[in-house]
């Protein structure tokens, strides 16, 4: 078995959680001035760290996303989430048990536990493999954090293999020079001009599970 680390995002690949929290990002900017749709939000901030998406919104629309503002959306977000079944790839684990494998996501520790606790993952990915943008310079689209995650697991970038949603978290797995893989289980996945999105970046797409693991199966551990 060839030795290969897989990379994971975490929100848009193993928790559904893109959608709903876009929906609700949507809703709060609008309530406070602000005209935004679950799909433009996903358009425009999809893939994005909370300081790169506070920055945009006060560069191109002069508006200040406060921590009180920024809390009731994580809030709001995780009550939201405990009412649906959120794991996107709940099927493998039990076969991927011993592959070496970790997160690598441009939200903080706090975030991404919270979101491995509420879809019953947690124990799939210890503390020391999860890896977040806030312990390196630059988040992705930046090759930084895959890099970095890597350097950690003690693996060659060409030993890697990145399960990615967002456009943003490709083009770091590209810049990285690692192997990527798009993931289209999420319900963000059903807009027709995201599906073109990934399909123009020429990389390997998968809709399910399955499908994840059998292309893991082929291409990244035999």
């Amino acid at each position: 078995m060839k030795s290969c680390l897989l990379i994971f995002d975490c929100d848009g690949v193993l928790v559904d959680s893109e959608f709903v929290g876009n929906q609700i990002q949507a809703e709060l900017l609008t309530q406070n001035g602000l005209q935004f749709t679950v799909e433009s939000s996903l358009r425009k901030f999809l893939g994005m760290s909370s300081a790169d998406m506070r920055k945009c919104l006060q560069e191109e629309y002069n508006f200040i996303l406060t921590e009180q503002l920024a809390n009731e959306l994580a809030h709001k977000t995780q009550q939201a989430l405990q009412k649906q079944q959120a794991a996107l790839l709940e099927p493998i684990w039990t076969v991927l048990k011993d592959v070496p494998k970790c997160i690598a996501s441009n939200s903080s520790h706090e975030w991404i536990n919270k979101m491995l606790e509420l879809s019953n993952q947690a124990a799939v990915f210890p503390s020391k493999q999860i890896f977040s943008a806030y312990e390196v310079k630059r988040g992705k689209p930046y090759p930084d954090l895959f890099l970095y995650a890597a350097k950690k697991m003690g693996f060659r970038r060409a030993d890697c293999l990145v399960i990615e949603d967002s456009i943003a978290g490709i083009k770091a797995a590209k810049a990285a020079q690692m192997e990527v893989v798009g993931f289209l289980g999420g319900e963000h996945t059903k807009f027709e001009w995201y599906k073109e999105q990934l399909v123009a970046q020429e990389i390997p797409l998968v809709q399910t599970a399955l499908e994840l693991l059998q292309y893991i199966n082929k291409e990244a551990i035999n």
